[in-house]
């Protein structure tokens, strides 16, 4: 069985995957990841809408500040077509501590690996808002947490979709019943 990867079990040590064909999530207890695999290529009706890192595990190592973690998206500049393509941080430098590079795969599924000095050149700007003002309480969150923006929400083990909305000052979770 396939499936995406969305986080840890709440109920045992295991992964917890979600299969879009079936639209169930189960708790395999035996499982192979493809790390160069996107979602996108085996489940094209599925569209990403942006994600949150916050840190990156690494089992009982000390915590260390990952600049691009996995799924950090880049955009590069194709040398043949001069036409700029994007991509996905998909391994982190390991092996090389004095010249560490990143593995990058592009959308149109070719990959390449980037010196990690690189790298701060291939992080596109975030959009500019012409309505957004620093004066409102919104203005320093990431794009794809503004108002309206879709997200999903974990209440109880179970997984509601809504969105994000700003009432008195104060984020709500709303959705449609």
């Amino acid at each position: 069985m396939d499936g995406i990867v969305v986080g840890r079990s709440p109920t045992s040590n295991s992964l917890l995957v979600y299969n879009p064909r079936s639209k169930k999530y189960y708790e395999p207890d035996s499982y192979r990841i493809d790390p160069y695999r996107l979602p996108s290529s085996v489940y094209p009706t599925i569209q990403y809408d942006g994600g949150l890192f916050c840190s990156l595990h690494r089992d009982t190592n000390p915590a260390m500040e990952e600049l691009y973690p996995p799924g950090t998206r880049v955009e590069d500049l194709d040398p043949d077509t001069n036409t700029t393509i994007a991509g996905t941080v998909m391994d982190i430098p390991f092996d090389n501590p004095k010249s560490p590079h990143y593995l990058i795969v592009f959308d149109d599924g070719s990959q390449r690996s980037v010196a990690a000095a690189d790298m701060p050149g291939l992080i596109p700007a975030p959009p500019e808002s012409p309505t957004s003002s620093h004066d409102t309480p919104s203005a320093l969150l990431p794009p794809f947490l503004q108002p309206g923006a879709k997200i999903t929400f974990e209440h109880n083990g179970e997984y509601h979709k809504g969105y994000l909305s700003l009432a008195d000052g104060s984020y709500r979770f709303s959705y449609k019943s």
